[in-house]
C-alpha cells in the first residue's frame, strides 16, 4: 500500500504566513506547559519511584566478638590519633517510616 500523500494537496496551505494575534501576546513554553499539568495522571510518581530505589537493610545482628572489635576500633581511634584525622564510619540508621 503506498502512502505517499502529492504536495499538490497542501500547496494552497503550506506557504501561508504563520498567523499571530494583533491583541495577544504569544504564550511562553512554560505557560503553555502549565496549562496541562493539573491533568497529569502519574501524580505522585517520582517519589514513589525515589522511595522504591532507595537501598534498605535491615539492623544487623551482631554477635559479642563483632561488637569488641568494633569497640576496639573506636578507641584505638579516640586514644591514638589526632583530631586532625580523617575517618569514615559506617552505622546503621532506621528509616523514619
Amino acid at each position: 500500500m503506498n502512502t505517499y500523500v502529492s504536495s499538490t494537496l497542501y500547496d494552497d496551505i503550506i506557504l501561508m504566513k504563520h498567523y499571530r494575534s494583533l491583541s495577544r501576546r504569544p504564550m511562553s513554553q512554560t505557560d503553555r506547559a502549565a496549562q496541562f499539568s493539573p491533568f497529569s495522571a502519574l501524580t505522585g510518581l517520582n517519589e514513589e519511584l525515589d522511595e522504591t530505589a532507595r537501598l534498605t537493610e535491615s539492623l544487623p545482628t551482631l554477635s559479642e566478638g563483632q561488637t569488641e572489635v568494633i569497640n576496639n576500633k573506636l578507641r584505638y581511634i579516640a586514644d591514638c590519633h589526632p583530631c586532625d584525622d580523617i575517618f569514615q564510619i559506617t552505622y546503621f540508621e532506621p528509616d523514619m517510616f
